[in-house]
């Protein structure tokens, strides 16, 4: 990838939120490459892969779903279920409008 195609996919972060972190892009684009993985991407995964607090995680990862903190509209490209096999682990994955971005990304 090159420094302009980067500078694109930069700016469809920005078409979502002006301000947003560089972590929260850092952790959508994890979700994006790693979303398959066999048992499941946990928040813990991205924590350990990204060098961020398992909070910082949780958080990043709550701005993707339909809601995030403090009762307010999150992206809505992210679900987070807990684990039916632990209830302790909270499962990531893209739900629709994610897929949609990731392809948007992906075309850059």
């Amino acid at each position: 990838m090159n420094i302009k195609d980067l500078l694109m996919c930069m700016e469809q972060f920005r078409n979502l939120n002006p301000n947003m972190p560089i972590q929260q892009a850092q952790t959508f684009l994890y979700i994006c490459q790693h979303e398959n993985k066999p048992d499941g991407l946990t928040i813990k995964d991205i924590s350990d892969a990204l060098g961020f607090s398992h909070a910082s995680a949780s958080r990043n990862v709550a701005a993707f779903t339909d809601w995030s903190r403090h009762r307010r509209s999150g992206h809505d490209l992210v679900v987070a279920l807990e684990d039916p096999m632990d209830r302790s682990r909270k499962l990531v994955s893209l739900n629709a409008q994610g897929v949609r971005m990731k392809k948007l990304l992906e075309a850059q």
